[in-house]
């Protein structure tokens, strides 16, 4: 029981809604990375390449977290299946045990 307990509480944190600071943060990036690209598209000279190679590396920053999210939530799912076929594997060899004491019962009595 206590491993549905943590499966319950580990699948609730992920399939959690979004929070207002996960919200305000993708907004800091994407206001970021458009303050980065329209200053790009105004001054000119190094202004110009250092304001796109800020706005790239906020994009990079911003797609592996997404990335990070990704795992980390693929990582709890298979770890929740592997609890379920392990479950299952022990249900299945007691079902097995249980038809040999009704055979062995059925045969000696």
């Amino acid at each position: 029981m206590q491993d549905l307990e943590n499966i319950k509480k580990s699948y609730g944190e992920i399939g959690r809604k979004t929070t207002k600071r996960d919200r305000v943060i993708t907004w800091i990036f994407i206001l970021a990375v458009i303050a980065c690209f329209v200053l790009a598209h105004i001054t000119r000279g190094f202004f110009r390449t250092l304001s796109l190679e800020i706005g790239l590396l906020l994009l990079s920053i911003k797609i592996g977290i997404m990335f990070h999210n990704e795992i980390r939530i693929n990582h709890i799912k298979f770890w929740i299946l592997t609890s379920i076929e392990e479950r299952l594997e022990l249900l299945i060899s007691e079902v097995r045990e249980l038809k040999r004491m009704m055979k062995d019962e059925d045969s000696s009595g």
